[in-house]
Parts: C-alpha cells; sequence; structure tokens
C-alpha cells in the first residue's frame, strides 16, 4: 500500500516535470477556427476533459437504453400473460360449447331413435 503510494506520488512529480519543461512548446489547434500559440500542454487537457465528457455521455446514454429494454421486455412478459390468461379463457369456453354440442346431438339421437320406434 505504501509501495504503491510512493510509486504514484513518484509518477505524478515526473509528469508535472515533464509538462513543466514543456510549457513553451506551442502548437496550432483548429476547431472551426484557428487558435494559434496554445501550448501543447493545455491542448493535452482540453482533450483530456472532451474524451471525460464523452465518456460519461455515452455511458449514460447506454444506462437509458438499458433501462427502457427492459421496461420493454417487462412489457412484453406481461402482454405473454395476458394472451395466455385469453387463450386459456377460449379454451375453457370452446370445451363448454363443445360439451354443449355433444349433448344435443346425443338428445337428436334419441329423439330420431324415438321417432323411429313410434314410427314401427
Amino acid at each position: 500500500m505504501v509501495a504503491t503510494l510512493i510509486i504514484l506520488l513518484l509518477f505524478v512529480i515526473f509528469l508535472a516535470f515533464f509538462v513543466g519543461k514543456n510549457l513553451g512548446n506551442l502548437c496550432t489547434f483548429w476547431l472551426f477556427k484557428t487558435f494559434e500559440n496554445i501550448p501543447v500542454a493545455v491542448l493535452v487537457l482540453i482533450a483530456f476533459g472532451a474524451g471525460i465528457v464523452c465518456s460519461i455521455l455515452f455511458v449514460l446514454i447506454a444506462k437509458i437504453r438499458a433501462a427502457s429494454t427492459a421496461d420493454l421486455n417487462a412489457q412484453i412478459e406481461n402482454q405473454k400473460i395476458k394472451l395466455a390468461k385469453k387463450n386459456s379463457k377460449l379454451e375453457k369456453q370452446a370445451e363448454k360449447v363443445h360439451s354443449k354440442l355433444k349433448r344435443k346431438e346425443k338428445n337428436v339421437s334419441v329423439a330420431q331413435e324415438n321417432n323411429a320406434d313410434n314410427k314401427e
């Protein structure tokens, strides 16, 4: 733990020394307008900040998409449950109608037999 802290501190000191020695280096930067004589260290910090902002945006967009996908999956599951209930209800109704038809057919066949017996 202490060794890691010392190594990190040495790295930060080296980085500060390196950046401090190179502050005199200037460059030209174009972003819809030409910016001249900008220190390289400033440009690196701007690029770092822009990268952080883009990363945060992409993470937020991914979380929003995941949440909306989870909502859609929940809605799909609810619709499946509703359809299964409707299907079972329709099957019960069909079974009732089928049993009524069988009873009617049985009654008709009994009535036809009675008519046939009465005619003889």
